[in-house]
């Protein structure tokens, strides 16, 4: 009857929809977490046994301080995930696009101003929330402000991909940013430390959004706001300031 027909279409719907995107999702968190952690293994392996623990209590902690910065890009991107998942499903992708761009603009307005604030004062905030045993990590605190924000570009695209049921594609980006990540981690930890974990991750991010960026106006038609280029040059201004500036008001 009825009930059996709906019962198959919701069976077949889960077996072709549902249950792939939940397996790609499940792939997708667990990449995330190895990367997650792979600097710090990389960083036990490679540094000497005598500093590295410190060095990485070090590193923990200012990484952590910068990937609270999600918190503001991300409350945005889940106000308009609904929304946006509507619009995909009924086609208009003049509206869908008229929704990205609203929402990686105010991403972006609400992130870029704290991220500045962690790059210009990253030292005292380090030393306000931890001690002054760990004002060392202010450069690591301020290259992955820098990658938090690459982030908060990326960041709807990747809810637009997710809402039209590709997750295969978050899944190969996720995979292309772990392996870029992890071979510089090899390259650049050996000889600059905390600083090569840093910048390995944030190249990794760069990554990660280019290939987001490339992925939304292939599938979406996507382009960034003129204004989104204004904030990102002053952001860079502010951490080009900040690597400059720091090391002569700590020693002041």
């Amino acid at each position: 009857g009825f009930s059996e027909t709906k019962e198959a279409v919701f069976s077949n719907e889960f077996l072709t929809d549902s249950l792939p995107l939940g397996i790609m999702m499940t792939a997708i968190g667990s990449l995330t977490l190895i990367l997650s952690s792979a600097d710090r293994l990389i960083m036990g392996v490679l540094m000497d046994p005598v500093q590295v623990t410190g060095l990485i209590a070090v590193y923990s902690l200012s990484t952590s301080l910068a990937v609270s910065l999600g918190i503001f890009y991300g409350s945005v991107t889940a106000i308009f995930m609904p929304v946006l998942s509507r619009l995909i499903g009924k086609g208009d992708l003049n509206e869908v696009n008229s929704v990205m761009q609203t929402s990686q603009r105010w991403s972006l307005f609400v992130t870029i101003p704290f991220a500045i604030i962690f790059i210009a004062f990253s030292s005292d905030m380090l030393k306000i929330f931890y001690g002054a045993n760990y004002q060392s990590g202010w450069l690591v605190l301020s290259i992955f402000s820098v990658g938090v924000v690459l982030s908060a570009i990326s960041a709807v695209i990747s809810s637009a991909l997710i809402a039209n049921r590709m997750a295969e594609i978050e899944l190969i980006i996720t995979a292309l940013v772990a392996a870029v990540n992890i071979l510089l981690c090899f390259v650049l930890i050996p000889p600059f430390g905390i600083i090569g974990a840093a910048l390995a991750t944030l190249f990794g991010m760069g990554v990660g959004a280019i290939m987001t960026l490339h992925y939304g106006k292939k599938i979406f038609n996507f382009n960034s706001p003129v204004e989104i280029y204004k904030l990102l040059f002053a952001g860079f201004l502010v951490l080009v300031l900040a690597i400059i500036l720091n090391p002569i008001v700590a020693n002041a």
